[in-house]
């Protein structure tokens, strides 16, 4: 159970806690096992039935192939998981898909649908619920020109 202490919550700058993630495919990851230095990690919570999530994705297929070497993305889908694997498959969604649960809404903080939290290399936040096109532009800006 999260704390009611603000003290105890995850802000920017916090370290990414370990959660084991259930992957839509059956198997399972644990999230600071997708961290990797030099690479940013984008968690994108989303849900079959929310249509600014679904607006959204053929933009994150275009930066997950865009931006591979610089990013990972991780999308953790709320609710019915076999409508999500229908979308995942007619969009051809091939970053890893997981499972949302209270637990990591909580966390995290989310409250609204789509929410991306961004965080860097060394597996610290860098930036809660931040907006899609600001964490791109996080992204690209880090990139050597």
């Amino acid at each position: 159970m999260p704390s009611d202490k603000p003290y105890t919550r995850l802000k920017n700058g916090s370290l990414l806690p370990e959660f084991e993630l259930g992957l839509l495919d059956g198997e399972s990851v644990f999230l600071k096992s997708l961290i990797v230095p030099g690479k940013f990690l984008l968690i994108d919570f989303w849900g079959h039935w929310c249509a600014g999530c679904i607006q959204a994705l053929p933009e994150l297929r275009h930066v997950a192939d865009e931006l591979k070497n610089k990013l990972t993305i991780v999308s953790l889908h709320n609710r019915d998981r076999d409508e999500a694997r229908k979308i995942i498959k007619s969009e051809g969604l091939h970053w890893l898909q997981a499972e949302s649960s209270e637990a990591l809404v909580e966390a995290f903080l989310v409250d609204s649908w789509p929410s991306y939290i961004l965080v860097d290399g060394e597996g610290r936040i860098r930036e809660l619920n931040i907006p899609r096109h600001e964490a791109l532009k996080i992204i690209r800006e880090s990139m050597p020109r």
